[in-house]
């Protein structure tokens, strides 16, 4: 190590120093003594060190919601909006796909314009619409089961992951 400072303990040195780690010489380190704890910082330097890298980013929690009314009538062809929402801005986009069950059956009962939403990146939700048909038909109550279903990007399933 080559260094003009010297550091006593307890005292605070913010000089440039000249460190060799690794077999690499590192300049424009400054070390800053806190009591008996060091800190490092980098300062950037001529061989591009002395930078530290920033952590991954958290996953964001992707949860759905139904806009409007979760039980409709077939009268009038109704459109029903399924949103997955992130619980934090999408870093580098993330896409949802998503997974149908129930009683209901697509193209006969209803249609939807995405399988799969893609969240902006920056964006916090994308949002798919049902269109219920009027099939005339007297029958039971249908039911359109949507799920969380394969999530790619920086997102995990929040909750709810379902919605009826």
């Amino acid at each position: 190590m080559n260094s003009n400072a010297s550091l006593k303990s307890g005292g605070t040195v913010q000089s440039p120093l000249d460190i060799e780690a690794a077999g690499h010489l590192r300049r424009g380190l400054a070390i800053v003594a806190l009591g008996p704890a060091l800190i490092l910082g980098g300062c950037g330097g001529s061989d591009g060190g002395g930078s530290v890298p920033t952590p991954p980013a958290p996953p964001a929690a992707v949860s759905l919601e139904v806009a409007g009314v979760a039980e409709v009538e077939e009268t009038g062809n109704p459109k029903v909006q399924v949103t997955a929402r992130l619980d934090a801005p999408a870093l580098g986009g993330v896409t949802v796909a998503l997974s149908l069950a129930g009683t209901a059956e697509r193209d006969r009962d209803y249609a939807l314009d995405a399988d799969t939403l893609s969240v902006a990146p920056s964006a916090t939700s994308a949002t798919a619409e049902f269109d219920v048909y009027r099939d005339f038909e007297e029958e039971g109550d249908e039911t359109i089961e949507v799920s969380l279903g394969a999530i790619t990007g920086n997102a995990r399933a929040g909750d709810p992951s379902s919605v009826r």
